[in-house]
């Protein structure tokens, strides 16, 4: 009896109190996670690292029909100088469109927000931390040298 009121008791605790192993979130600096995984970018040193900027996908491929446009939903958040993917949602189209086409493969990414454009600097590496089925792409931006003007209408 007093055996099994003590499991009772740990496993209320577990429950009010939270215990780490109960959660599906994942944290940087847990070395010991099980659904997540870090990516790193090392970025080659350039001339001009100023007019540079670094887009950061992260996603996977699927097969999707070939008209339509797709992104995931997912959290994002910025700690300790890295990038946090702690969740990734549903598959949300942007359109509806009637497609013919078939389907194909193609890589679906998060929806873009202004965590995932870094600063080109080759002298720090970029981290991101993301669920385990997923991966991470990246794309180099440049800057244009001429600005142009808009129209007034």
């Amino acid at each position: 009896m007093i055996q099994r009121y003590g499991v009772m008791m740990v496993w209320m605790g577990a429950m009010l109190f939270g215990n780490p192993s109960l959660h599906h979130e994942f944290t940087p600096h847990d070395t010991n996670n099980t659904l997540g995984v870090r990516s790193v970018i090392h970025l080659p040193t350039r001339v001009d690292e100023s007019s540079y900027e670094v887009e950061i996908f992260v996603g996977k491929p699927m097969y999707l029909d070939s008209c339509n446009r797709y992104r995931l939903k997912g959290d994002i958040a910025q700690q300790d100088g890295a990038i946090v993917v702690s969740h990734i949602g549903a598959l949300e189209a942007l359109s509806h469109k009637v497609c013919h086409g078939g389907k194909r493969d193609r890589f679906v990414s998060l929806f873009r927000s202004e965590e995932l454009f870094r600063a080109y600097e080759s002298e720090r590496a970029i981290v991101i931390y993301h669920p385990r089925w997923y991966e991470v792409r990246y794309r180099i931006l440049k800057q244009a040298q001429q600005t142009q003007k808009a129209i007034v209408r």
